[in-house]
């Protein structure tokens, strides 16, 4: 596993006009998926500060990086007594499983990376991101990465509840 290939989807049918609170569940929780995760082990990995419920950061601790936190998968694979692993990640969270796979490709036997972005951004990037940070409040900005404009402004059950666990996330800063 040399490379990464990345692979163009097609939306038949957008995700989120529409639905209804059904339809907000995470992917393993579908009906439709319970034939396919009764044969294998799931496993979600927060990163730290990130779990439901987690305590405020002391001041002054310093946030693992990215390649940092890819550097400890391999601790909780040891701990689950795992040999190999099928990676799933959206965002950071592909980022840091791709980070993973390159760095110990012998124990990855797939991925399934959604909206990675590997490349660092540049100096226009950071400089939209700043005046961004003047204007916007930082669940704004967060969701504004998860959802397209016209998501937001439909301002849907969903879009409400991410807001809400976004707005009240303990680790924001």
């Amino acid at each position: 596993m040399a490379e990464l290939q990345e692979v163009q989807i097609t939306e038949e049918k957008p995700l989120l006009p529409g639905q209804t609170p059904e339809a907000a569940k995470p992917l393993f929780q579908f009906e439709d998926m319970q034939e396919i995760i009764q044969n294998f082990v799931r496993v979600h990995v927060d990163a730290p500060g990130m779990e439901e419920g987690a305590p405020v950061f002391p001041l002054g601790y310093q946030y693992p990086s990215l390649d940092q936190l890819a550097d400890m998968i391999p601790c909780v694979l040891q701990y689950l007594n795992f040999s190999t692993i099928i990676g799933v990640g959206v965002g950071a969270g592909a980022y840091i499983l791709a980070r993973y796979a390159l760095n110990h490709p012998d124990t990855v036997e797939g991925l399934v990376l959604i909206n990675i972005d590997p490349n660092a951004k540049g100096w226009m990037d950071w400089a939209a991101h700043k005046l961004t940070g003047l204007t916007s409040s930082i669940p704004e900005m967060i969701l504004g990465h998860l959802f397209s404009q016209e998501e937001l402004s439909g301002n849907s059950e969903l879009i409400q509840k991410y807001r809400n666990i976004i707005t009240h996330a303990p680790n924001l800063d």
